[in-house]
């Protein structure tokens, strides 16, 4: 995503990064996302989880915490990230994503007020692909899980409300689905790719309890 002017957070944004065997594609997301912030605005914790390669030592090489867990599970590295992290919004972020601080803020702004979590909305590039696949996803596109959940961005924002209620599915419930979803730009202006999908609660955080729970 394009970097553009904006915003530092109120406050300490904690980005939460599962990462197996990511050597090849860390420093990817940690040059613009690291880079674009001033000291102090991001809480970066990659976990690394059953890496046999440099993934902890390219993190490291930019200045973010790093845990080193022997066994290969993404679940165990999110479980791990989260208690290590101390800030809210709290940014749940796959290795292989590449997101800048702009982007962050974006979705740290989109966490005000009622709503529990945010993240961008889903792009599948189908142009170069077979008459068979773009059938496919005409289709999987359209249905309401798909439409209305989190799951699948590699991207998911939280505030502390939505973390302390423990939510746990991505997909909305049947009290939340009055509220429609409602998108913003992030990154460069003009991108259909850099669009955000807002989740948003119903009359108050409760009503949201199933909404996310991994991505």
């Amino acid at each position: 995503m394009g970097e553009s002017s904006g915003r530092p957070a109120a406050g300490p944004v904690s980005i939460v990064v599962p990462a197996h065997d990511e050597e090849a594609t860390i420093a990817r997301l940690l040059g613009p996302l690291v880079g674009g912030a001033p000291p102090g605005e991001l809480d970066v914790i990659v976990v690394c989880n059953g890496c046999h390669d440099r993934t902890a030592e390219v993190a490291r090489s930019f200045g973010v915490r790093v845990v080193e867990l022997a066994e290969p599970s993404k679940a165990a590295a999110l479980v791990r990230g989260d208690a290590e992290a101390n800030h809210f919004p709290r940014i749940y972020l796959d290795a292989d994503i590449e997101l800048t601080a702009t982007s962050v803020r974006a979705l740290a702004d989109a966490l005000e007020g009622a709503v529990l979590a945010a993240g961008p909305r889903r792009e599948i590039p189908v142009d170069q692909t077979s008459l068979l696949v773009r059938a496919y996803y005409a289709v999987w596109t359209r249905l309401p899980q798909v439409q209305t959940g989190l799951f699948g961005r590699g991207v998911v924002a939280v505030s502390a409300a939505g973390w302390r209620f423990q939510i746990r599915g991505l997909q909305r419930p049947a009290a939340c689905r009055k509220r429609p979803l409602t998108a913003l730009p992030i990154g460069a202006a003009g991108s259909s790719h850099d669009r955000l999908s807002l989740l948003g609660s119903a009359s108050s955080p409760k009503a949201c309890t199933r909404c996310l729970a991994a991505y």
